[in-house]
């Protein structure tokens, strides 16, 4: 999972970066510290990180993109021991999350991308010449911030039980943003710096979405 990181993968708060962590490992092979490392993150994962750390370790950097409509869309870089983590606990879930999501929904799914365009092309060749059919995208306003987290919580404890002490830990208390020099209260939503929001994100869907959850969302 550390060597999956992208080449000069940004540092979340804590200044550290995947590279950091990788030449630690690769120095003279450090297997003591690689042993660490995985401690560390069995550690996190277990939930057992105190909450006084939780605003930082589970809080992110932001960055401000210009949309074409002239908003702006905030990245988050989260922390790399949070992404870390995130990353292990998705190769755990991944099986799991493609028996329950699929084929609704392509999250953690190999090529899910390209197999809902190469659906949506049939589709329409398909019923190109019927007037009674027409395709539609439906797309949320800011979606990953629509996310409520009480109900994400709930539903990944029933559905992903395993994994749930490390979403509580993230996600049952506000976090930091750092954007400059001011600090913004991360309250509602999953956050793009962790890996583990894609997957969260479909998990409250299904039920917001998938279960007729009397929720009505912005589309």
């Amino acid at each position: 999972m550390l060597r999956a990181f992208p080449k000069g993968s940004a540092a979340g708060p804590s200044g550290t970066t995947a590279t950091h962590i990788l030449h630690a490992v690769q120095v003279n092979n450090q297997t003591l510290a690689l042993d660490i490392l995985t401690d560390f993150v069995n550690f996190l994962a277990s939930g057992l990180a105190l909450p006084e750390a939780q605003p930082f370790l589970a809080g992110a950097y932001l960055i401000g993109l210009s949309k074409k409509d002239g908003g702006i869309r905030p990245i988050a870089i989260g922390d790399i021991y949070r992404r870390l983590t995130g990353k292990c606990l998705s190769s755990i879930v991944k099986e799991e999350a493609n028996h329950f999501f699929l084929p609704a929904q392509c999250v953690c799914a190999s090529g899910g991308g390209e197999a809902v365009i190469h659906a949506w092309r049939h589709l329409m060749e398909e019923f190109k010449n019927n007037p009674d059919f027409i395709g539609m995208k439906i797309d949320f306003i800011n979606a990953f911030n629509t996310v409520k987290r009480d109900v994400l919580l709930k539903e990944c404890f029933e559905k992903f039980p395993h994994i749930y002490k490390w979403v509580h830990f993230c996600y049952s208390q506000h976090s930091h943003l750092f954007f400059g020099n001011f600090v913004i209260s991360s309250q509602a939503g999953v956050q793009q710096g962790d890996p583990l929001g894609p997957f969260l994100f479909f998990t409250w869907c299904s039920k917001c979405l998938c279960q007729n959850c009397p929720k009505k969302l912005p589309t």
